[in-house]
């Protein structure tokens, strides 16, 4: 099962930075995807649950893993926007993001094979278009925002039974997939912003 989870985390990181929100997808085209793609998630957590044990580290993984199989898999369907009060970068961040190693963190993921795990996030030779750049950034930060806080009732179900296990693997699974990517995220958006005004 924790192989399947890592299967499912990586299929869907990818599909978070290469699924862009179209407008020109008809309402019912969008709500019978997106339902067929959340009922399908949901049956394959229940019979995890059911197999494992709902109170188990690896359920609240696999959990984890379908939040961000749903939002990769509807990007084109569903807008996951960061709030806009999120939208807007302090001063602070950036010092915070040097002294967690983020800028570490951002040049491991630019090197193969992570590297084509974000391919909309980066400035090709063809098209310097900043402007582009900058709504890949933040359609990618809303999907790991929301990717975050749609396990909040799993985090809450395994503080509540004390499931430190649970908690641990839960933790380690957004820090590396949902934290320090939107951390990093950001920091390019900060440096595109810095580079604008020079």
């Amino acid at each position: 099962m924790g192989l399947i989870a890592a299967a499912l985390a990586f299929v869907a990181v990818g599909k978070l930075s290469t699924q862009r929100y179209s407008r020109h997808a008809s309402v019912g085209r969008r709500i019978v995807y997106c339902t067929f793609i959340i009922a399908f998630f949901a049956a394959t957590l229940v019979m995890a649950g059911s197999a494992l044990g709902f109170r188990s580290a690896c359920f609240g993984v696999l959990a984890a893993a379908d939040v961000l199989g749903v939002i990769g898999l509807t990007r084109s369907w569903i807008r996951w926007a960061l709030p806009t009060p999120l939208q807007h970068i302090r001063r602070w961040e950036a010092g915070l993001s040097i002294s967690l190693g983020v800028k570490i963190f951002g040049q491991l993921v630019r090197r193969a094979p992570l590297r084509y795990l974000n391919r909309l996030v980066y400035v090709s030779a063809s098209d310097r278009d900043t402007g582009r750049l900058r709504s890949h950034l933040l359609d990618a930060e809303g999907a790991h925002f929301w990717g975050l806080v749609l396990t909040a009732p799993v985090v809450i179900l395994g503080a509540l039974y004390q499931i430190w296990a649970m908690l641990f693997w839960l933790f380690v699974f957004h820090l590396l997939l949902n934290i320090y990517p939107f951390m990093h995220l950001r920091y390019i958006r900060r440096r595109i912003r810095v580079s604008a005004r020079e």
